[in-house]
């Protein structure tokens, strides 16, 4: 991976917005003071109900208020995609 290439996936992963679009998630979506309210990518919904922030970290934390999705970037990413996210046992 080069250099550049790496700091533009680590910047998409920390910027709510620059995620969300990069998953397609911005149709519905509304702004929030630190991010987006989003439609949940975990169940069907009219309206937008999951929170992708930036955390005081800077870290991306995603939250939905209906069926209490939680997690970081990664765990939406894997959402997105039908992923598991069992890898992250192995980081700590």
């Amino acid at each position: 991976m080069r250099p550049d290439h790496a700091r533009e996936v680590r910047y998409a992963l920390s910027d709510p917005r620059q995620l969300c679009a990069e998953l397609g998630l911005l149709e519905g979506a509304k702004r929030q003071a630190r991010g987006l309210l989003i439609r949940c990518p975990v169940h069907g919904e009219r309206d937008p109900s999951c929170s992708v922030t930036t955390g005081p970290d800077g870290t991306v934390r995603v939250r939905c208020f209906a069926c209490d999705f939680s997690g970081d970037a990664l765990t939406l990413v894997a959402q997105h995609f039908g992923l598991s996210v069992a890898f992250r046992r192995r980081l700590h």
